[in-house]
């Protein structure tokens, strides 16, 4: 599977927000009244025509880009971690990119969906494990999710 470059994902944001990927947007079941406090940013709703579909109807602001190979997400909310990591999941993710980061410029961007090192947390069902950061030599937290044979890494 060829890689997504920096580029090519904003230019790809770009044309999903501006309905230029898929003609006139869509947004129904993000703007319903249910769902407009699961959106991180209300000018940033979930298309509809590739909106990713929790098996149990929930709604999470998602959508499948580039022919279903990537799903872009925003960072959840506090209410919203059990979904991000059901959508995670079920759509057999392996590998969490965050490009933002927790807090910019003094405000909060994304609520922090991981555990800590070496600590455990349970998310939808999800046992998600905090892999200690100087083993990886990354600048932040890196963890593994488990649940049978399932897992994902956090990369930042």
């Amino acid at each position: 599977m060829a890689s997504l470059g920096r580029a090519e994902a904003h230019a790809m944001y770009d044309r999903v927000v501006t309905g230029e990927e898929f003609g006139e947007a869509d947004f129904a079941t993000a703007l319903l009244g249910q769902n407009e406090g699961r959106n991180r940013y209300s000018n940033v709703p979930a298309l509809e025509a590739t909106r990713v579909r929790l098996q149990d109807g929930e709604y999470v602001n998602a959508n499948w880009v580039a022919g279903a190979r990537y799903v872009l997400t925003q960072g959840p909310l506090a209410h919203t971690v059990a979904a991000f990591w059901r959508m995670v999941e079920e759509t057999g993710a392996r590998v969490v990119v965050m490009v933002a980061r927790l807090v910019e410029n003094g405000r909060p961007k994304v609520h922090r969906y991981w555990p800590g090192d070496g600590a455990a947390a349970e998310a939808a069902g999800l046992r998600l494990l905090g892999v200690e950061e100087a083993a990886r030599g990354l600048p932040e937290s890196v963890a593994a999710v488990l649940r049978g044979e399932f897992r994902a890494s956090i990369v930042h």
